[in-house]
């Protein structure tokens, strides 16, 4: 199972070579067995890559994910032929159950909100309420207890003054680059079963491809959280980058069992398509950081 993710920030080369892929800088040469390698983003405007590389990264199901100027990820590459039941598989994601969907939404804000209070508890914050908000979680959540738990959430966790809405505030930059990190390998797993990304069982934006991907990964946003808060200043700085990318291969307990993210994921996306296609029951999932 592949699970390394490179991150290139240097002025460099990326080539393959002998089933590896090869990374050249002014002062070394680095090489890492491609079936290691699940993630590889292009940090830099110095970076180049060999369409060989390309080519070999693409059949190997690699992400490839490039960055702006800023640093933010911008755009990755997707290869065209996957899952062999991927044509039977989107209509029948077109015909998913309203009620299905979101009772999937409901269990999700539930666990996202625990995690929340996990992080809290953790980080010795105050995560007073966070519990009676997970039992008052509907079906649908159609009284919105995810925005009511993030306004307790973040200011406890960053400071009473930090809110999402403010890009000045150096954390959000972090925060934006982490999830950005989960919805790449959240989209990955979900193309892998072969389904859309596009369609959502609760984001539903026109001009977003990753509906689907970015419903999933509610759940692991606090993981990211997280990083950044034990960061003491919580800039995107080279490190973390590398601890943001590193957060799919950390290990948390899932339904009672120490599981790297990456399995988790897995995990998340095939019992949600289960439940969504009727083959399964609501699944349970509950996680432990």
């Amino acid at each position: 199972m592949s699970w390394r993710s490179l991150l290139i920030t240097q002025h460099s080369k990326l080539t393959y070579k002998m089933n590896h892929l090869v990374i050249t800088t002014q002062t070394d040469v680095i090489q890492v067995p491609i079936d290691d390698v699940r993630v590889v983003i292009v940090g830099t405007t110095r970076a180049a890559v060999t369409s060989y590389a390309v080519m070999e990264i693409i059949k190997h199901d690699i992400k490839l994910i490039f960055t702006s100027e800023n640093g933010m990820p911008i755009g990755e590459i997707n290869r065209y032929h996957g899952h062999t039941s991927r044509n039977i598989n989107i209509l029948k994601q077109f015909k998913w159950s309203d009620m299905r969907k979101q009772q999937l939404w409901q269990l999700m804000i539930q666990t996202k909100i625990t995690v929340q209070q996990q992080v809290l508890e953790e980080t010795s914050n105050n995560s007073e309420a966070m519990d009676k908000l997970v039992d008052s979680v509907e079906v649908g959540d159609e009284t919105n207890r995810e925005a009511v738990a993030a306004r307790l959430y973040f200011p406890r966790l960053f400071g009473k003054n930090f809110t999402r809405r403010d890009d000045k505030q150096v954390q959000n930059g972090a925060l934006n680059y982490g999830y950005g990190i989960l919805i790449a390998n959240l989209a990955r797993e979900i193309s892998e079963f072969g389904y859309l990304t596009e369609l959502g069982i609760h984001h539903d934006n026109a001009n977003n491809e990753f509906n689907l991907a970015n419903d999933l990964m509610e759940l692991f946003r606090p993981l990211v959280d997280r990083i950044v808060y034990l960061q003491d200043k919580g800039e995107l700085t080279n490190a973390m980058k590398g601890d943001l990318i590193n957060v799919i291969n950390l290990s948390v307990g899932w339904n009672g069992k120490e599981t790297q993210i990456t399995t988790v994921i897995t995990e998340v996306v095939r019992t949600s398509l289960l439940f969504l296609e009727e083959k399964s029951e609501l699944p349970e999932w509950r996680i432990e950081i």
